[in-house]
């Protein structure tokens, strides 16, 4: 259903589920995600956004990834850290340049 629609396009949130399973390959076949964007390895415990899972996901389409990472020192209201990506759309820095 998000495939259909057109333009960039951020789908952000708690997946309940590592960017390496199985059934969230075909977000990963549509969509870059956000860590990897930055060098952060699907596997990479820099992910763990609840306890020690990596479940909160940032997934972006026609969008530059600047930066992304779990912010850890934000306290205990949550049992998640937040997630939190830095994105421009893509083209934007070319322009910029101009």
């Amino acid at each position: 259903m998000i495939f259909e629609l057109e333009g960039p396009l951020i789908l952000m949130g708690d997946l309940n589920a590592p960017m390496h399973r199985a059934d969230l390959e075909p977000l990963r076949s549509g969509l870059a995600d956000a860590f990897s964007a930055v060098g952060v390895p699907i596997t990479d415990p820099r992910r763990e956004s609840c306890d020690s899972l990596p479940i909160d996901q940032i997934l972006v389409r026609g969008m530059n990834v600047l930066s992304c990472r779990v912010v850890r020192e934000a306290g205990d209201a949550s049992d998640h850290w937040p997630v939190v990506a830095e994105l421009e759309p893509a083209g934007a820095s070319a322009q910029l340049e101009r």
